[in-house]
Order: C-alpha cells, then structure tokens, then sequence
C-alpha cells in the first residue's frame, strides 16, 4: 500500500499483519518541491500507542542535498516515531461500503483521495448506485405504465414480453457497466449512470407514443 500520511509525506508498506499490528518493508518519503529530500526505511514497524506512535526497527535514514546523499544505518535498532497512520488504515472489512451512511461513504472517499491511497473506486460506485437506484425505479415505472397504456393485439401476453425484454437489456447493460467500473475500466459515474441515461430517453418515447 501507499499514500500520504502529511503534506509532502508518502508512505509505502508491502506487508501488514493485523494479528499483532506490525508492517514488513516500510519507507516514508519526504517530498519538496516535487523532489524527494529524505528517505526513512525499516525493515519492522509495529503498532505502539495512541494517539499514532509506531516503533520502527532495522531502520536506515537517507537524506538527499543537491547532488549529495547521506546514510545513516540503525542495523537491528529501535525506533518510536509519531507517523498520522492507524491499524485501521490497513484494514478493510469485506462489504464495508455497504455498512456506510452516505454521510460516511462520501467523507471516507475525499480523504482517501486527499491520501492518494487508490481505493475509492468500488466506494465510489456505491456512491454513485445510491442516487441512481431511486431513479431507475422511477425510469422503469414510467416504462411500465407507458407499455400498459397501449392496446394493441396479444393484449396482457405481448405487453409482459416487451416489458421482460427490456428488464433483461437492462440488467445486462447495468451489469456490463458495473463489471467495467470496478475493473477501473470505466468512471464510476459513467458506469452507474449510462442506462438509467438510456432507458431515460426509452422512457421518453414510450411515454409520448403512450395512448392518453
């Protein structure tokens, strides 16, 4: 994982084990003006005590001056460091958007950008399905009472065909467009919002074709 902890601050860790708070192959990165000025790097780091004090150990310093570069090596040292990191950041709980309020969904997804971290995509979808799911109903009613409104020969027989043909485009497209989307193949709100945009205008037609 990596994002930034601070302003200039960038953190990467390749393994984090929740079971005792610890983190393998840890490095922060230090960047002004779009360069990097120092490096701090250990091998352990581990979870000590609020509010956020994180113990590093086997740890090494770099700091980068112009065109020179200073190393100080701590081989099998500890250090305690203040980091704006929590466990909480590294756990992530199966179906978590789903337990969100909104309120919640959209305050995690800015500071999650704010930090870079790169996994908003599936919160943002569901962001994104909240405000769309009432107005397909809307959509797909409006569909519903226009087909129903016509009499033409088949009666109820042909109205529930047309009606289950286009339930199945429907799915099919919002399925498609959803797959997309959290392959991060698609925007999040194109995906969400491409067939309520399409079944608008289907609306649209069958309403004003709909027999007064």
């Amino acid at each position: 994982m990596h994002f930034f902890v601070g302003d200039g601050l960038k953190i990467y860790i390749n393994y984090f084990h929740a079971a005792d708070s610890s983190g393998r192959e840890f490095q922060m990165e230090k960047i002004e003006n779009s360069k990097i000025t120092s490096l701090l790097s250990a091998k352990t780091i581990r979870w000590k005590s609020e509010p956020h004090i994180w113990t590093l150990e086997d740890y090494e310093i770099r700091n980068f001056t112009d065109s020179t570069e200073s190393l100080q090596v701590f081989k099998s040292q500890k250090i305690d460091t203040s980091i704006n990191l929590r466990v909480s950041d590294f756990i992530f709980v199966t179906n978590q958007k789903d337990m969100m309020t909104t309120p919640q969904l959209v305050k995690f997804i800015n500071r999650e950008r704010e930090r870079g971290s790169g996994i908003t995509q599936l919160f943002e979808v569901e962001l994104h399905r909240r405000f769309a799911d009432p107005l397909t109903t809307l959509i797909l009613t409006l569909i519903g009472a226009s087909i129903a409104s016509r009499k033409v020969r088949g009666g109820l027989g042909l109205h529930l065909a047309v009606a289950m043909i286009l339930g199945v485009v429907f799915i099919f497209l919002s399925k498609l467009s959803l797959t997309f989307a959290n392959n991060e193949l698609m925007a999040p709100w194109i995906a969400i919002w491409i067939p309520n945009i399409i079944f608008a205008l289907v609306a649209y037609y069958l309403f004003k074709k709909a027999q007064k």
